[in-house]
This record gives structure tokens, C-alpha cells and sequence, in this order.
């Protein structure tokens, strides 16, 4: 597993991330990887997941998915991932993707 560097300037401003380290397989998985926890990729999008668990969103309503179905809006958007700059910085003995620090603006 690699470490990264994640940053964007796509999305500015308070409440928003414009970069982290993360440890991944490759480039491609270390994108996939947004800088909130509770966050998760449904449908294409960023989606928040609120600590309900992998399923959470399959298991709702229908009529209740629809709170749901935004874009979180505090890092590059999923779509654009491309345009987030990807450093390799070292290398990991650890076996599973995860975040290790991410830098935010609060407002």
C-alpha cells in the first residue's frame, strides 16, 4: 500500500476540505477516498452516510432515499475526482485503505 497526498482548489471556502494523506493501493483508490468518514460514494455522488452502516441506504424507503440524494458538498465533487492533484509520498506496511490526516476550513 502507498501513502498519498490528496488537494484540490476546486471547492474553497469554510467548511471544506482542500487536502489529506491517505494510505491506498493505487491513485485510482486513493480518489475514491473523501476526506469525511461519514461519507460514501451512492449512485455516483458523495453521500453522507450518518454512522448507519454499508446498507443504510439500500435498507430505507423509498421516499425517504430522497433526503439523501445530494452531492456533499465539501470536497471535489465525485465526477471530478480527476481534478484532485495525487502525491505519492511513501510507502505503508498497513493492509487496508484508510484516512490518516485531513486538513479543513472550518467556518
Amino acid at each position: 500500500m502507498n501513502i498519498y497526498k490528496l488537494s484540490q482548489k476546486e471547492i474553497t471556502g469554510y467548511d471544506t476540505f482542500d487536502s489529506m494523506v491517505v494510505i491506498a493501493e493505487n491513485e485510482e483508490n486513493a480518489r475514491k477516498i473523501h476526506p469525511n468518514k461519514n461519507v460514501t460514494i451512492i449512485d455516483g455522488k458523495w453521500q453522507h452516510n450518518e454512522h448507519k452502516g454499508e446498507r443504510w441506504y439500500e435498507e430505507l424507503p423509498e421516499d425517504e432515499k430522497k433526503q439523501f440524494i445530494h452531492e456533499a458538498g465539501e470536497w471535489v465533487s465525485y465526477k471530478n475526482r480527476d481534478k484532485i492533484k495525487v502525491e505519492i509520498i511513501g510507502i505503508s506496511i498497513k493492509k487496508e485503505s484508510q484516512i490518516i490526516t485531513a486538513s479543513y476550513n472550518a467556518g
